[in-house]
């Protein structure tokens, strides 16, 4: 039983990440990643940093706040958050490849955190 929720688990982290690529790399919209979202209203913080260009917001599986906004020049780069490459500890040589996997034109690097998280830097198209 734990067996298949561990692998229910696994297959909706997979589903989750890719709908969240999708969503940051079609038409110039980026993601964020600011603070811990028990420290104040996630929303209504990226609606006074972005204003007009803000999309979106959501605490995401860490309970970080994402801010979701469009992108007007694609000469300063976006990221994006992965999560852990290996069982909760994030290698650098891992995240790079993984980022490069889904990402075009783009690298990544570790957070230090509990856990620690890869965030790829790309331009978006």
């Amino acid at each position: 039983m734990a067996n298949h929720f561990s692998n229910l688990f696994n297959i909706l982290v997979i589903l989750a990440t890719i709908a969240a690529v999708q969503l940051t790399v079609e038409g110039g919209q980026c993601s964020e990643i600011y603070d811990n979202c028990s420290v104040g209203n996630c929303n209504d913080y990226c609606k006074v940093l972005y204003g007009l260009n803000g999309l979106g917001s959501y605490c995401d599986d860490f309970n970080m706040c994402t801010c979701l906004y469009k992108k007007e020049s694609s000469t300063y780069n976006c990221n994006l958050g992965l999560g852990a490459c290996i069982k909760g500890n994030c290698d650098s040589v891992c995240c790079s490849a993984r980022c490069a996997s889904k990402l075009k034109h783009s690298f990544g690097s570790c957070t230090n955190g509990n856990p620690d998280r890869c965030i790829c830097h790309y331009v978006p198209e």
